[in-house]
């Protein structure tokens, strides 16, 4: 078996063992994994000498207990040892517990053996697996699992975690709770040290104070308190081991899920002897102070396990694993925040003095009438706001069945087969008229459409139901919070919809707004920032929006975990970022990566990862591996239809960039099939004007013109820029490659006169917006070749040498089609020099262009 002979980085211990090991030693590791009544923060004891017959808590090591050959001592507490030892017939390392058998600890070795017989039953993928139990050479022992990922206390020594990671691992370990319990086993002493790590999964361990839940089970001695102090729950601190139930396990768990939120449980730093009082008289500091990016449904979660009555917590362990499963799926949770009677009732136990004192000196009366007041305006509040809340569920419900499910029945319509977009048409147009009195209840609706026309691709229609839901909700005064939430989601429809300028002027404002209220590591602030980054990437604002993007990605990977699915859309959009600045290979790794991580993540068919195979497609056209991404664009387009739909936006942009790769290998008869059909319904999809129809129409052109179809090509150009110019602006960067692109093409059907009026405008546009991009030398070296034809060859030198220079300023930003531009640059130089009768000029531009050639 290999070995390994490293240092442990943590006591500089050699970790030479038989089995190998990731680096610690097997004391440091066995700390970590399976501490036997040490406490959380214990040092770890000094390293022994070398010597193999030695334990590192000093003594001499057993060279064997029963069947296992023990090849270290990894934890030691007042009641036993645990070693690390090999099972010969099983050539297996297991963790062995063990209890020294003495005269007076005779009983205690009987019960440590029947816990054993316990927990042994017990099978659940996050439950540490019991092997084997016995008496052997003086000790009581069983053996588990080894485990070598270290334990969430030692984890959580790096800071907390992100809600979701530890919303997941709390969930996990709910599950196997409610497993516990149902099989009648308490654990009694669920803390940090005893969650173990394999990997980022969860496994409960040490059942060393388990109950049977049965009467008279109990494995140990009641009358003292047993456990960790700052874990148990009140009743245990006040009435002993006798108190705890499957209630005091849910409070555990709670104090553990604000610890990995808060990095510290509730009442850090007090003494053991302190918390029954602190429990009694004081609150815990709010999670979202200690942890502002913490969920409010996941602050809810955690407090309703932290309830001081166990009767308001959770019914069971399954009922909280349940609502931890609704917030990971991002459904709504079933337990509810205290309202502002039982926040007062609070107030009152934790203050009995001041209020008995109120009440004699006479200020009872203000107090009461003052509470009162205040609790009959939030009463009324609370009210109205569940009054509402009802009605508009009520609302949506009969809306939903009457109006929209209802369409399908036989009879009732025409489409028998209804179609999702079909019901949502009929839903929206039937709206206004349905829930005039009821304006709540039309702005949730009116979101709820927005968002399922916006997973469809349906743009404009989704911003137009947004845009009526946030107007509703500012016209009620409703939460500030929500609304700006729609904004958002507005302003996304808007930017997909090719509305840029009114999709930056909402957003603007919106993001400094959120950032005012709920901080900067807010989910709702990010997703703003987000949308905001695409913006300005559509605009064509690159660096901007990638330092944007950048930031975004390292946020939600410190507050989300690195393979949360928001963490991979702020990676996928950095690397498409990268793309649109000619950064190929930085993008490909990015997106290699994330498209792995989004099959695992997601699942190989979900549309993000559509998305990231796409976008890792194009990064392979970009550096020039056409064959892979032709075979990637067409395993894409072939999943995407089938998931997403044939017409669906995310669709036709990838049968796009199959012909792309097409046109790249000069298969322009295929190429020009495939940019026809895509332009079509692209067309048909969004309207004139949206910018994913000038892409798809500029690159039919082009095609065109490969073919020599020239007329073809130029009423192409033509049918798409009027509508795009007037939609986006007749000055944005994909508007004004689009006339040069019409500049060539008149070039090419040698129409120089309306050539050099059309170039001469771009070219001054360009030189506007920004001349030091490569479309302004294009349009240059085009208005050369348009005077060469019209005779004007001084001129038209001038043009070409200075498009020349340009082009070669730029040329490692340079696509494969800029850099086609380019040799044709020098092609029609050298032309005009040998016209001129400067063949010396002519042969040193050509043996350039060789070099260029050889080159790419």
């Amino acid at each position: 078996m290999p070995v390994s002979a490293q240092l442990c980085p943590h006591c500089h211990r050699s970790t030479a063992t038989p089995f190998g090991t990731t680096g610690l030693c097997l004391l440091c590791a066995g700390q970590r994994a399976l501490a036997l009544d040490l406490e959380e923060g214990d040092p770890l004891p000094a390293p022994a000498a070398s010597g193999i017959s030695h334990s590192p808590f000093g003594g001499e090591l057993p060279d064997r207990i029963g069947p296992y050959d023990i090849i270290d001592e990894i934890a030691r507490g007042g009641m036993g040892r645990v070693f690390a030892a090999r099972q010969p017939r099983l050539d297996r390392v297991v963790a062995l517990k063990v209890l020294v058998e003495t005269a007076g600890t005779l009983d205690l070795a009987q019960r440590f053996l029947r816990e054993a017989q316990t927990v042994a039953r017990l099978r659940h993928p996050h439950i540490v697996t019991l092997h084997d139990s016995g008496r052997a050479d003086g000790f009581a022992y069983f053996a588990m699992d080894y485990l070598e990922g270290g334990d969430l206390g030692r984890r959580l020594r790096n800071g907390p975690l992100a809600p979701r990671a530890a919303a997941a691992l709390a969930q996990k370990i709910a599950a196997a709770l409610a497993y516990a319990h149902a099989e009648g086993v308490l654990h009694r002493d669920i803390k940090p040290s005893n969650i173990l790590l394999d990997g980022d999964e969860p496994l409960l361990a040490d059942f060393g104070l388990a109950a049977q839940l049965e009467p008279g089970g109990d494995l140990t001695a009641v009358s003292t308190v047993l456990g960790t102090p700052h874990y148990l729950a009140p009743e245990a601190l006040h009435g002993g081991s006798a108190a705890l139930g499957i209630a005091s396990d849910l409070y555990a768990l709670g104090v553990v899920l604000y610890e990995m939120l808060a990095g510290r449980t509730p009442f850090a730093g007090a003494t053991a002897a302190e918390l029954p009082a602190l429990l009694d008289h004081s609150e815990a500091p709010p999670l979202r102070l200690l942890a502002p990016a913490t969920p409010r449904d996941l602050v809810v979660i955690c407090l309703k396990c932290l309830e001081r009555d166990p009767a308001r917590r959770y019914a069971d362990a399954a009922a909280l694993a349940e609502d931890l499963r609704r917030f990971l799926a991002g459904e709504p949770i079933l337990a509810r925040a205290p309202g502002a009677l039982a926040q007062f009732r609070r107030f009152a136990r934790r203050h009995r003095t001041m209020l008995a004192v109120a009440a004699g000196t006479g200020a009872a009366l203000t107090v009461g009438i003052v509470t009162s007041t205040v609790l009959a305006v939030r009463a009324r509040q609370a009210e109205r706001r569940a009054s509402t809340e009802a009605a508009t569920a009520r609302a949506l419900l009969e809306f939903f069945q009457r109006d929209i499910l209802l369409q399908s029945k036989p009879g009732a319509q025409a489409d028998r087969d209804l179609k999702l977009r079909t019901a949502l048409d009929t839903a929206a147009a039937r709206i206004g008229g349905r829930f005039a009195q009821e304006p709540a209840a039309e702005s949730a609706l009116r979101a709820t459409l927005g968002e399922a026309l916006l997973s469809l691709g349906e743009y404009a229609k989704a911003a137009e139901q947004f845009s009526a839901a946030v107007r509703l909700r500012r016209q009620l005064g409703l939460d500030a919070a929500d609304t700006w939430r729609l904004v958002t989601a507005h302003a996304s429809a808007l930017a997909a919809n090719a509305q840029l300028v009114e999709a930056e002027r909402l957003l603007t404002p919106n993001v400094a707004a959120l950032r005012r209220a709920l901080g900067a590591d807010d989910l709702a602030t990010l997703a703003a920032e987000q949308t905001l980054a695409r913006v300005w990437v559509g605009q064509d604002k690159l660096a901007q929006g990638l330092q944007l993007r950048r930031s975004l990605l390292s946020r939600r990977t410190h507050l989300q975990g690195p393979e949360h699915p928001d963490t991979l859309t702020a990676a996928n959009e950095v690397a498409t970022a990268l793309l649109d600045q000619g950064q190929f290979p930085e993008a490909r790794d990015i997106l290699t990566r994330t498209a792995e991580a989004r099959k695992r993540v997601l699942g190989p068919e979900a549309p993000e990862t559509i998305e990231s195979l796409n976008d890792l497609a194009g990064a392979n056209w970009a550096l020039g591996r056409l064959p892979e991404a032709e075979a990637r664009f067409r395993e894409v387009v072939t999943v995407a239809r089938r998931v997403l739909g044939p017409n669906h936006p995310d669709t036709l942009r990838t049968l796009g960039n199959l012909g792309h790769v097409l046109s790249a290998q000069a298969r322009w008869d295929e190429a020009a099939g495939v940019f026809e059909e895509a332009y079509a319904q692209t067309r048909a999809v969004h309207g004139e004007g949206h910018q994913d129809v000038l892409r798809m129409g500029g690159a039919l052109a082009a095609v065109y013109l490969e073919e020599g179809y020239f007329d073809k090509a130029e009423a192409m150009c033509r049918e798409i820029i009027e509508p795009t110019a007037r939609r986006i602006g007749a000055m944005h960067p994909e508007v004004l490659a689009s006339r040069t692109q019409l500049g060539g093409i008149l070039v090419a059907a040698q129409k120089y006169a309306e050539a050099e009026t059309e170039l001469r405008a771009t070219l001054a546009a360009h030189r506007e917006v920004d001349e030091r991009r490569p479309l302004p030398f294009i349009a240059e070296s085009h208005l050369g070749a348009a005077l060469t034809g019209l005779g004007r060859l001084a001129e038209a030198e001038e043009h070409l040498l200075s498009a020349d220079r340009g082009l070669e300023s730029l040329a490692g930003q340079l696509t494969p089609r800029q850099m086609a531009v380019r040799r044709l640059t020098l092609v029609r130089l050298a032309t005009l020099y040998r016209a001129t009768g400067r063949s010396e000029l002519a042969d040193g531009v050509e043996r350039r262009l060789k070099q260029l050639g050889a080159a790419h």
